[in-house]
């Protein structure tokens, strides 16, 4: 996994200049904001298609050489052209996030940092609802404010502070990674509250309410103001959100329907012995009921560690399963392993925005 990660290192916070009428968000939003050279973030942007060039086993496969180079360039362009104007750290992350989404790898994508750790410092709060998308569509799926009535979830949501959710979602969409530019790939990362809510506090300035409209199941539509929330409560949702396994039963068909979303454990020791526990359970009611039929679904799933998938291979196949992996790596990248982390960062931190 390649993850790019923005640094704040020689940059400059942003100087409150709010009035009291702004609500606590926004002026969090203001004060944690995070200012970076044009001329900085340009010379940043070459040295990130220098080391991608060098490190990435697979640059060019779906997106050829010639258009993430002149995307590069434009980019770089545009930051020359005025060198000593200031630029967001959230802004630059934009285009750094276009820029790897162009890749089209899963594993390469940008990550937000002094800004975001600046803000949740401030007390800034953050969109309460999590989705499900559909074919571009929002469904309300959970209501961390506790605002909405029951009866909303499920409806689908239209616009959040006058802007049509469609609009929210084609704006992260190239900001979004995944492997082949999979439009459903991004949706389901979309549907993790965490990536969702970052996204949209780059994209959108936050506010301590949020006017949304919604049609509910019954074709009506309503709107309603919903209160944000802090990022201890996205953390803790998120963390909820991550893993999710389910077994279903149809006993009038014979039909065992299991649900595995990941095969990542965050925490080794403990995820392993629920992981391990989830599948014996699982089988163990599938043969006690005399089930037939099986349904796997892998569609949520993006991947994880490969033993995570032998142990629920070994339930289904009469042998043991026998893979061979090659990996493939770059000059650079073996370069890179015979340094420790100390090392690299020490060799990298000259480069103050990324």
């Amino acid at each position: 996994t390649f993850s790019i990660l923005l640094f704040g290192g020689a940059a400059t916070l942003a100087q409150s200049s709010a009035s009291r009428s702004e609500s606590q968000s926004a002026q969090a939003y203001r004060n944690s904001q995070v200012y970076h050279a044009a001329a900085d973030c340009a010379a940043d942007l070459r040295r990130l298609e220098d080391v991608l060039r060098d490190a990435h086993p697979c640059l060019y496969c779906f997106t050829d050489s010639l258009t993430l180079h002149t995307a590069f360039a434009e980019a770089i362009s545009e930051l020359e052209a005025k060198p000593a104007v200031s630029v967001t750290e959230n802004k630059f992350l934009h285009t750094v996030r276009r820029l790897v989404a162009m890749v089209q790898d899963g594993h390469l994508y940008a990550e937000s940092n002094t800004s975001l750790v600046n803000y949740v410092a401030e007390q800034g709060k953050f969109f309460p609802l999590s989705l499900a998308i559909d074919n571009g569509k929002a469904y309300i799926r959970e209501d961390y404010s506790a605002t909405l009535d029951s009866a909303a979830l499920g409806a689908q949501l239209l616009t959040i502070n006058g802007t049509p959710v469609a609009t929210v979602i084609a704006e992260m969409m190239p900001l979004l990674s995944a492997d082949a530019n999979l439009q459903k790939a991004k949706w389901r990362q979309l549907e993790n509250v965490f990536t969702f809510d970052i996204l949209y506090w780059t994209l959108y300035e936050p506010t301590d309410t949020y006017h949304i409209s919604y049609r509910d199941l019954d074709g009506s539509v309503r709107s309603q103001n919903v209160t944000a929330v802090a990022g201890s409560i996205i953390n803790l949702a998120n963390a909820d959100d991550n893993v999710t396994r389910h077994l279903t039963i149809d006993e009038t068909t014979s039909t065992a329907y299991l649900d595995i979303n990941t095969f990542y454990n965050a925490d080794s020791k403990r995820d392993n012995a629920i992981y391990e526990r989830f599948l014996a359970q699982s089988f163990r009611e599938i043969k006690q009921k005399g089930i037939k039929n099986l349904v796997i679904d892998l569609r949520d799933n993006p991947g994880g560690l490969v033993h995570n998938a032998y142990r629920l291979f070994s339930y289904i196949s009469p042998t043991d399963v026998e893979s061979k992996v090659m990996v493939k790596s770059s000059g650079f990248l073996k370069e890179q392993k015979k340094l420790s982390f100390v090392e690299i960062m020490l060799k990298n931190l000259s480069r103050k925005s990324y």
